[in-house]
């Protein structure tokens, strides 16, 4: 039990801190991106860019301090905004299932290309919500299983295809809050408080 709780704390900490390292490289990396494109006379039009992705995520949730291991299958569905050179504002739909778990997330991204190119690594931010059931909890009455914020924080790589296309790689770390009501047999309502912190490999295509 005292490995499992140092083991939680460990993690939340790095889980503040890559939040917060993302935050201050996005800033770092709009201010930059907007700052060269300053830099010339003509700006070009805005432009909008929808990606479709898939791929596996595997982690697990905390529970009462003991870890229980989670993995499933992920999509989503994303439009990308070009507000600058190498920067991409989005707006996005996903689905993930894992064993008994189903989230249906709906989140704002961010994607930051290093380079002035079309292609090229990148670093990934998402912030949203996530409906959410279990099918384990659906046959009882007085139990409800309630989905809540998300934060995915990644790094990846944009490969160019026939200029107007992209192949996206992205590997990422997710953290999900679910929330669990129920109610005993004396009327109180108690809740708990589950997080899930997954490992998500994905593959897309950008159109």
């Amino acid at each position: 039990m005292h490995i499992d709780l140092f083991l939680m704390e460990y993690i939340n900490t790095i889980k503040i801190r890559l939040i917060l390292a993302s935050v201050l490289l996005i800033i770092f990396m709009n201010i930059y991106a907007f700052d060269k494109d300053k830099e010339k006379k003509d700006r070009d039009p805005v432009k909008l860019k929808y990606s479709l992705e898939s791929g596996y995520s595997f982690g697990g949730q905390f529970v009462n301090e003991s870890f229980i291991f989670e993995s499933g299958i992920a999509f989503q569905l994303e439009t990308h905004l070009i507000a600058a050179s190498r920067i991409y504002y989005g707006i996005g739909l996903g689905y993930e299932k894992y064993d008994t778990e189903s989230f249906i997330p709906i989140f704002l991204s961010f994607k930051g290309l290093t380079k002035k190119k079309n292609e090229g690594p990148f670093l990934s931010f998402q912030m949203g919500y996530s409906f959410a059931w279990d099918k384990d909890f659906s046959n009882y009455e007085n139990y409800n299983y309630i989905g809540g914020l998300l934060f995915s924080t990644g790094i990846g790589r944009m490969f160019d295809l026939m200029e107007k296309y992209s192949i996206l790689l992205n590997f990422s770390l997710k953290h999900q809050f679910v929330r669990i009501d129920y109610e005993t047999f004396d009327s109180n309502i108690y809740t708990e408080t589950i997080n899930y912190d997954m490992i998500s490999i994905k593959i897309g295509f950008m159109f």
